[in-house]
């Protein structure tokens, strides 16, 4: 049974509050920081580690030469296990180093503008949102915001898809799919991580207070729950 009482929006709203969410959710900088897993990230949660997203990522800033290119992967790579990193105090100390490292390794400001980091968005973002509408029959609407962000975050599989069909409410759909279903899924601990994240940070999100998307965050938040107890 598809979401119903959509709370529909148009397409030039859908894509700012879009943008601003899976900002909220995923970080929205310039520069290089690590991300809720450790990872080395930039823009809008543009996975430096991720092969594709990074030569998107050097293709838009122009870094064109093999020199500069490994260098910088060198560091991206080095990144997550280095002691000098580790051993900082906090998280801002820690991006500092990593942006200063990367910014050495290029030779120059290791940053992005705002109409690189756009144009990878854009294209990162166009075939999840046709992904989510063709199988949620959801059109432009808080919502599909919500379904859009939870599978940029790796959450929305077929077991959340068999989840948000069900006639049930919101809060029992979600509390019968972490019993049956979810219990026994295969999620690795990356996954398992990003879920924890993803449903931490989308619970203090102010989007909106319908039962659809507080359904749908409460299925991420079980996703993490019950592949930590499997």
């Amino acid at each position: 049974m598809p979401i119903q009482n959509l709370h529909t929006l148009t397409e030039t709203q859908f894509n700012g509050l879009l943008r601003r969410t899976i900002g909220q959710l995923e970080g929205d900088e310039p520069l290089a920081y690590l991300d809720s897993n450790g990872i080395p990230t930039i823009g809008v949660g543009f996975n430096l580690s991720d092969i594709n997203v990074r030569n998107n990522v050097f293709l838009a800033m122009g870094i064109v030469t093999v020199a500069a290119q490994s260098a910088i992967i060198a560091e991206i790579n080095a990144a997550t296990n280095n002691a000098t990193i580790r051993a900082l105090p906090d998280l801002p100390a820690r991006n500092t180093e990593l942006q200063r490292r990367l910014s050495v390794a290029y030779g120059q400001a290791f940053q992005m503008t705002d109409g690189q980091i756009q144009s990878i968005y854009d294209d990162e973002v166009r075939g999840r949102i046709s992904a989510v509408r063709a199988s949620s029959g959801l059109g432009f609407s808080l919502e599909l915001v919500a379904l859009v962000s939870l599978q940029f975050n790796g959450v929305y599989g077929p077991n959340l898809r068999a989840a948000l069909a069900k006639t049930d409410p919101a809060e029992a759909r979600a509390d019968k799919h972490r019993q049956r279903s979810l219990r026994n899924s295969p999620i690795d601990g990356q996954l398992r991580a990003k879920a924890a994240g993803a449903a931490r940070r989308m619970a203090s999100l102010q989007v909106s207070s319908c039962s659809n998307i507080k359904g749908a965050l409460l299925l991420a938040a079980n996703v993490f729950h019950s592949a930590r107890a499997a």
